[in-house]
């Protein structure tokens, strides 16, 4: 914005100016001064200099200059040092009675060139921005007039920028707007919200006629959530204050610019406990991706977490990047160091159940909007109800295409390429937090009604089945899809390891003949455990335990992208390749579950080797025997009836499948419905 009006000019003067250049005179500027209303000053002041070196300056007094009937002139030869064509001269006016103005004109040594006339702006030297002082309450979008005084000009454009800074700790800005203002009819300006400034930039006027407010002063509305608490104990405020402001008055095409002096820092005084909330959050053992809805009382980490048992958490604000906190660490290297309740989490839990995390603090109105960056954004749900996607983003609707979750251990992923059979995640839910992935920068405000309802199970039967038993999950995956209904079918399973032959993610075969796989990445925080493949390995494919070709697609994990790629069976078979078997036996699951009356179930074997496979209920009774005996090495299916060993019906309920051999024993729960 800055370097499209510095190269114009303009005030409320009018100046006749010319240079000219005669065989053995120095060459001269010259012009009319006067006043809009066509009258000239009585006397006026003036300094001249060429731009590129403003050291060397002629004042009035100074040999060769001079003002008398409006009308000023410069002698250029006087200057010390020699002028050539070409070079910018700078001259500034002063009335004596707060009227200012300049102008600057190309010096030629062309004797034929013409005297010109211009219409410049008139600064008034009591210019000045304000912020005032305000009450508000923590936890609410608030809206902080900037104040234009002093324009002198009553028939001009004046085009604006200016940076404003605030403590980060205490506010978020989340953007500006124009309503009700001297911007109104510009439409809202541009807005680059920082970690701890806002930079705006726009136009407005200061046409009498075609003020939006009577007073013509307020010229726009910056937006903030008021998230923290300020570090003032005694006045409990914080400031917001100009870090740069600049004005270019435009009239007749041209420009005059002025850095604006005078600015008033605005003071905001923080109520705390206002508007009371509270919230519930279901915090299981492990990792858990969360949000909090509310502006927490207190804010900082150690405070927020309490009593439960957190280890590590990790945020990423999209104006300050990737922030974490390790219990293990000292202080002084986490560089999260507060929650606000506009993004979201991930956290990690050393509790061995699910814990219910109460968080206290002020309410935040479901209409706060949320800045939204190109790229990656890691957002809070405000929402005390589920929504369905497209109803939850419609305020950024078609500018996101990847919307990613993690629900009861698992991630969940909404990606606008994939057919909507193959996306499992399909609403946003209270104190989830999620990462959206932008095309472009907007902001993001939640509907105020019109919330997602359960569908009935029959809804539900083109849903995509996983178990992640045999899996471990972490905040690290990388989506693997495709859709080939002439290779797979319904309850096929698909399963992918690393190099390192872990087994790192797995699906099954939706009734489409398509599938998603979740392929999870080691967890650099857990070094004593390999939990899945880390950036750039070459991932390996099976389809109901026989080894596959990558067709079609980089079979590449790379951290947070959504692949598809194309299968093909490998002609060579599942036990052909030792290096391409599990490093241990697997027990993979079974398909359907819950089932009735069959259900099939998949395993792997490192190496040939006695194993058995029975059926067993809660109460640890055997009751069926699949297999015993001596099986060879690769994939290998069975199936149950529902029927114990004397071809009884067994009854409705959880029964466990056992996986034993003389070096391990693997157990997958399973559900007998009927």
């Amino acid at each position: 914005m800055r370097n499209r009006f510095t190269c114009l000019f303009g005030s409320i003067i009018s100046i006749l100016v010319g240079s000219i250049l005669t065989a053995g005179t120095p060459h001269a500027a010259y012009g009319t001064l006067r006043y809009q209303n066509g009258s000239t000053p009585s006397s006026a002041t003036f300094q001249a200099f060429i731009t590129d070196r403003p050291g060397e300056v002629l004042m009035q007094s100074s040999f060769g200059c001079g003002y008398s009937d409006g009308i000023w002139s410069v002698q250029c030869g006087n200057f010390p040092s020699p002028w050539s064509a070409g070079d910018l001269l700078h001259v500034a006016f002063d009335d004596g009675a707060g009227m200012t103005g300049s102008i600057q004109l190309s010096l030629t040594n062309d004797p034929d060139d013409n005297a010109w006339m211009t219409t410049l702006s008139v600064q008034n030297g009591t210019i000045r921005l304000s912020l005032p002082d305000s009450t508000v309450n923590r936890g609410a979008t608030v809206l902080i007039p900037v104040y234009l005084e002093g324009l002198g000009v009553p028939d001009s454009v004046v085009a604006y920028q200016m940076t404003v800074g605030f403590d980060s700790d205490v506010l978020i800005a989340t953007g500006a707007v124009s309503e009700g203002t001297m911007t109104e009819s510009w439409g809202n300006p541009f807005a680059a919200p920082q970690e701890s400034s806002i930079t705006l930039a726009g136009f407005t006027t200061n046409q009498p006629s075609t003020r939006m407010v009577a007073d013509g002063g307020r010229l726009v509305f910056l937006e903030f959530l008021v998230q923290g608490i300020p570090s003032d104990p005694v006045s409990n405020s914080t400031e917001i204050y100009f870090e740069e402001a600049l004005l270019y008055t435009i009239e007749a095409n041209t420009a005059v610019s002025q850095v604006v002096s005078n600015t008033k820092v605005g003071v905001i005084t923080v109520q705390v406990g206002s508007n009371p909330a509270s919230r519930d959050i279901p915090v299981d053992p492990d990792w858990n991706l969360i949000s909090l809805g509310i502006a927490p009382d207190p804010h900082t980490v150690p405070d927020v977490f309490g009593d439960l048992s957190i280890t590590y958490a990790f945020g990423f604000r999209a104006v300050e990047g990737p922030m974490s906190w390790d219990v293990a660490r000292p202080s002084f290297l986490n560089d999260l160091e507060i929650l606000d309740g506009l993004h979201g989490y991930w956290i990690k839990s050393g509790e061995s159940t699910q814990k219910i995390w109460s968080v206290s603090g002020d309410a935040i109105a479901l209409t706060t909007p949320i800045p939204m960056y190109s790229g990656w954004n890691l957002i809070g749900y405000l929402p005390a109800s589920s929504d369905t996607i497209p109803h939850a983003l419609s305020s950024i609707d078609p500018l996101y295409s990847y919307v990613s979750g993690f629900e009861s251990g698992a991630p969940k992923v909404w990606d606008r390429e994939k057919p909507d059979f193959l996306n499992d995640l399909g609403r946003l839910n209270p104190n989830g937090g999620y990462w959206v992935k932008m095309d472009s920068a907007t902001q993001l405000v939640y509907p105020t009604g019109g919330y997602y309802k359960p569908l009935n199970r029959d809804a539900l039967s083109h849903s995509i089945s996983t178990s992640m038993d045999s899996v471990i999950v972490t905040p690290f995956w990388c989506d693997f899809w495709g859709v080939q209904p002439e290779l797979i079918a319904e309850g096929d399973t698909l399963q992918v390891f690393d190099p390192d032959s872990v087994l790192c993610g797995e699906g099954y075969g939706t009734i489409e003949g398509g599938f998603l796989i979740h392929v999870f990445g080691d967890d650099p925080n857990t070094q004593e455990i390999d939990e899945g493949a880390t950036e750039d390995d070459t991932l390996r494919f099976t389809l109901n335990g026989a080894h596959t070709t990558v067709i079609e697609g980089a079979p590449v994990w790379e951290y947070g992208q959504s692949k598809q790629v194309a299968l093909e069976l490998s002609p060579s078979g599942a036990d052909s390749d030792p290096e391409q078997l599990p490093e241990f036996m697997v027990l993979v699951g079974n398909f359907p579950n819950p089932f009735n009356p069959f259900t099939t179930i998949h395993y792997l074997l490192n190496k040939q080797q006695q194993i058995g496979l029975c059926i067993f209920d809660v109460s640890g009774k055997e009751v069926r025997t699949l297999f015993k005996g001596l099986q060879t090495a690769g994939s290998h299916i069975a199936q149950w009836d529902g029927r114990d060993d004397y071809g009884r019906r067994a009854a409705t309920g959880v029964y466990f499948i056992e996986l034993k051999s003389s070096e391990l024993s693997i157990t997958h729960k399973c559900l007998l419905i009927k």
